[in-house]
């Protein structure tokens, strides 16, 4: 296709063609949803909404948010499917997904089989934007067992003509043989798996980087967005680190980066995206950081309609070095407001802390940022509790330097505790970062979410 390798050719489509075609799935899925979701119709003519309402773009704020508690709500008053799964969609849902957030309780995301092929479409072509090339072999480490991430590498793997390990959450025993046997190319995974498979060959006596690994996707937590994260990915392993971006709700993947490196590319001819300032809940104006509010244009079964995310995020529209037109992440996701630390009535991320901490080679790749109130004191502390790879004594300037780069990145002092290497527990699908127990205390005033 020219000097722009692209897996599809709507992905360089022009933005003029490429709004004209999103204003035209909008305004049908605007129409279905009133006319065929009880959940949409009945919140919509709530706030005076009509379907002439929808004449550009830019009309979409019209409409209300969505909530991840509206969902569940709905679902748990009308079970299964709740009232927002649409009448008219092909038939009844062939697969379901289940999400679940702080309150334990699941929603539940349900596919058709058109959704399936628009997924594993749009999807197979972020892959090739990674530089997955048919012939490739995968080593699939993304969960099966009910998550979306493992089955949908297994369908985009068979149409792009892959060959793929389908390991998903096995031992990392048997993870390492794999790869070591059978010499794949390209690692899906979550980032903390990455790291753990890389000490335990070296435990095993085998050098990460002397695999057949080129390529790592990552998706699933923060970690690839964080430069010295993954500067430090891409050392351990010896590969190109990319960024991938999906969420139960929406679907396992919707951005990913090209070779560029330069932000993640939203597949915009099946969603729409804003971000939303969360204070005001107005549009950002560009290059401001907001919430990532998503519109799915192509879902058929149980599409969502300005889905608050709480993944905080900024748009790129330039065009990209690559030569694909899609709007970008600029800087992938940069966190979430659920994910949000208060402390001292200062506000960071835990990503701030990851990227001061994987910037020193003395320190190794886990850490727990703890937060507790003082029982004497009453007084508020927080310890960022992190491996060191040496021991012995004479670790005091580390510990100073960390303290003092802490305070520069996040204006505020926190302590800082070395412990041995290993002695922090591994958790090779997602890894929770924060612990917060102060009694009664809210990390996050601004979650929309739950």
């Amino acid at each position: 296709m020219g000097k722009c390798e692209v897996f599809a050719e709507i992905e360089v489509l022009e933005r003029t063609e490429l709004r004209s075609l999103q204003l035209k799935r909008l305004q049908r899925q605007i129409s279905r949803c009133f006319q065929q979701s009880l959940f949409y119709h009945k919140k919509w003519a709530d706030a005076g909404f009509t379907l002439d309402s929808i004449e550009k773009l830019e009309d979409i704020t019209k409409l209300p948010f969505t909530f991840k508690r509206e969902i569940r709500d709905d679902q748990s008053k009308t079970p299964p499917w709740g009232n927002l799964v649409l009448t008219d969609s092909s038939g009844t849902p062939v697969e379901v997904h289940p999400s679940f957030g702080t309150t334990g309780i699941p929603i539940y995301t349900f596919w058709s089989s058109i959704d399936i092929q628009n997924i594993t479409d749009y999807t197979t072509r972020m892959f090739y934007s990674c530089g997955v090339r048919p012939g490739d072999i995968l080593h699939n480490a993304f969960r099966y067992h009910l998550r979306m991430g493992g089955i949908t590498v297994q369908r985009v793997a068979e149409k792009l003509g892959c060959f793929v390990l389908p390991i998903g959450d096995a031992e990392i025993k048997t993870q390492v043989e794999l790869l070591i046997n059978l010499r794949p190319a390209v690692l899906f995974a979550v980032p903390s798996f990455a790291f753990v498979l890389a000490e335990v060959m070296r435990e095993r006596g085998i050098d990460p980087t002397s695999t057949t690994l080129k390529i790592g996707c990552f998706g699933g937590e923060p970690g690839v967005e964080i430069p010295a994260t993954r500067s430090r990915l891409e050392r351990e392993l010896g590969i190109k680190a990319f960024d991938m971006y999906g969420i139960t709700e929406i679907g396992p993947l919707m951005a990913a980066e090209c070779l560029e490196h330069d932000g993640l590319h939203i597949a915009e001819d099946h969603h729409l995206v804003e971000v939303i300032n969360p204070e005001t809940y107005e549009p950002c104006n560009p290059g401001e950081v907001g919430v990532l509010v998503i519109t799915d244009l192509t879902r058929d079964a149980m599409p969502l309609i300005r889905y608050w995310t709480n993944d905080l995020a900024v748009l790129d529209y330039n065009k990209c070095g690559c030569g694909r037109t899609h709007v970008k992440l600029k800087g992938g996701i940069l966190g979430r407001t659920d994910d949000l630390v208060i402390f001292k009535g200062m506000k960071f991320y835990p990503a701030q802390v990851e990227n001061v901490l994987h910037s020193f080679n003395e320190l190794g790749n886990e850490y727990k940022i703890i937060l507790h109130k003082n029982e004497l004191t009453n007084l508020e502390q927080c310890i960022v509790k992190v491996e060191c790879l040496t021991t012995g004594l004479g670790l005091d300037w580390l510990k100073d330097k960390l303290i003092k780069d802490l305070w520069e990145e996040l204006r505020v002092n926190v302590d800082v505790e070395l412990v041995p290497f290993g002695s922090i527990e591994r958790d090779i699908m997602k890894t929770k970062r924060v612990m917060d127990n102060r009694i009664g205390h809210i990390s996050n005033a601004i979650n929309r979410d739950e």
